[in-house]
């Protein structure tokens, strides 16, 4: 609780930028890819991602201020370059994947046996690539928080020094994030279960339109999507500030064995020299 009551302003403003955003893209997500949409919807459309970014730097610059004495200034600054950082890493990824279906997704050969086979040996490698990718970006859970709590803290040497070192500690690493993202996971399946009805409701709704069917859904429809959005998105948020809490312990506990280790190395030199 005392979390929420010195973090309540940026944890709702996160929260509201979260809902607005999803509910938009329930509701014009497809609209992304027409080439017919005017300026104004990209101009929209690159509003509310920085909005967004401004909203969560914000919230995990002030979450990350009650963890250290750096002064919030630094800690926001930090979270900045870290998103940064990870917003150009995927965006390399995520044209690299389109690169890569483009070029898969072409005739791989003229027989249609061939064919199926190519499409079901695509159909293994995308979720394996999202697997293997998803566990490469473990170490970053560590190198984040020794980043974010160095009192001087380099790019290069906390954080891709950092990433390197997390490798070391792997196994911790996964053991501890793979419990908390199964709690999340179910605890997610609950909250957002209202969420998930408005979005069936509204996606049955505009197929039957589609079909030449009225649309049947009430007028106050966008603003229960909305706010339903905002309020499960305030509620997901909340619970995913523990996750900054535990990669805070599980960074505290392998600094720990570090310490310990290099101690008990310092006790048998002296012991050996003695």
């Amino acid at each position: 609780m005392t979390i929420l009551r010195r973090n309540w302003l940026p944890l709702l403003a996160f929260a509201i930028m979260e809902g607005v955003v999803t509910a938009w893209l329930i509701q014009h997500g497809n609209s992304l890819l027409e080439d017919n949409r005017g300026t104004s919807f990209f101009v929209l459309s690159s509003l509310l991602s920085l909005l967004y970014v401004a909203a969560m730097v914000w919230y995990m610059g002030c979450t990350t201020n009650l963890l250290n004495e750096n002064g919030f200034r630094c800690n926001l600054l930090r979270n900045l370059k870290l998103t940064v950082f990870i917003g150009l890493i995927f965006i390399v990824l995520f044209v690299g994947a389109i690169a890569w279906l483009l070029t898969t997704l072409q005739p791989i050969a003229t027989g249609h046996e061939m064919q199926q086979t190519g499409t079901t040996v695509q159909m293994w490698i995308f979720p394996l690539c999202l697997l293997v990718f998803a566990l490469l970006l473990l170490p970053l859970s560590y190198s984040y928080m020794n980043y974010i709590q160095a009192p001087k803290a380099r790019f290069k040497t906390h954080v891709i020094g950092g990433y390197f070192s997390g490798w070391r500690h792997f196994g911790y690493i996964f053991s501890t994030q793979l419990l908390f993202g199964v709690i999340v996971f179910f605890l997610t399946i609950l909250v957002a279960m209202p969420l998930y009805l408005l979005v069936f409701s509204y996606t049955l709704s505009q197929q039957g339109v589609l079909q030449g069917d009225v649309n049947t859904l009430p007028s106050y429809f966008p603003i229960l999507l909305y706010g339903c959005s905002i309020l499960t998105g305030f509620i997901l948020i909340a619970i995913m500030t523990v996750g900054v809490y535990v990669n805070y312990y599980m960074y505290g506990a392998i600094i720990a064995k570090k310490k310990a280790r290099r101690q008990r190395k310092e006790i048998q030199t002296k012991t050996s020299e003695g």
